[in-house]
């Protein structure tokens, strides 16, 4: 073998090389964000769980007496502010909310915040919507919980550009946009009757249309 048939033989093993672990790289980032949004949307269905079951809230170990008369009510926040944490709560006060006096240390006896979540594994939250009609429109935060004795959803949330603090209930329902760096995004859709819905197509960027397809159950 001479030198250029040896310079071409190395040259073309460079570029299989290269190609196999920039594929390897994609699918590797496709099954961790794939895997985040499984974990996500299980958060939400043991908030759902909990509720139905009538389970009283702790906060670690230890037992968090609610109120009297308290309806088991259990939720999920999230804060586009804060892509990389979302808070599984429960209803102090049976407002359908995440209200949050103590701040969102999960130690603070006065939060309904149990569980603050950190993501960790890269990806983070893109986004939120209020999904009508096929339509996004685009929230900065949002809050899902469920009451005992029903599945059904109650989701409210505040939409981008709206007035600072003030949930609205929302018309339609209540999509999670997760994103990686190299991969389509993944949705996590909630609905009023308290589906979980988990899509890999990804929505346009700003409002207009989202997509179906490809949708699984959690």
């Amino acid at each position: 073998m001479t030198m250029i048939e040896l310079m071409v033989t190395l040259s073309i093993m460079a570029i299989v090389a290269g190609t196999v672990l920039f594929k390897f790289s994609n699918f590797s980032d496709r099954i961790s964000l794939e895997n985040l949004t499984d974990d996500i949307a299980l958060q939400i269905k043991g908030a759902q769980n909990m509720a139905i079951s009538g389970l009283y809230p702790k906060l670690g170990a230890s037992q968090v007496s609610p109120p009297a008369g308290w309806i088991p009510a259990y939720g999920v926040y999230f804060d586009t502010a804060n892509p990389t944490h979302f808070i599984v709560f429960y209803d102090h006060n049976d407002n359908q909310l995440y209200d949050n006096p103590g701040g969102d240390a999960c130690s603070s006896g006065a939060s309904e915040c149990i569980n603050d979540i950190t993501i960790t594994s890269g990806e983070s939250m893109s986004g939120l919507c209020d999904m009508v009609a096929g339509s996004c429109n685009p929230l900065s935060s949002g809050s899902i919980s469920f009451i005992r004795p029903f599945p059904d959803s109650h989701v409210y949330g505040i939409a981008t550009g709206g007035q600072s603090g003030i949930m609205a209930p929302l018309v339609g329902d209540l999509r999670l946009r997760i994103a990686s760096t190299n991969n389509p995004i993944q949705n996590i859709t909630i609905t009023p009757l308290g589906q979980i819905l988990i899509s890999s197509d990804p929505l346009p960027n700003g409002t207009g249309g989202g997509g179906g397809g490809n949708n699984q159950s959690a």
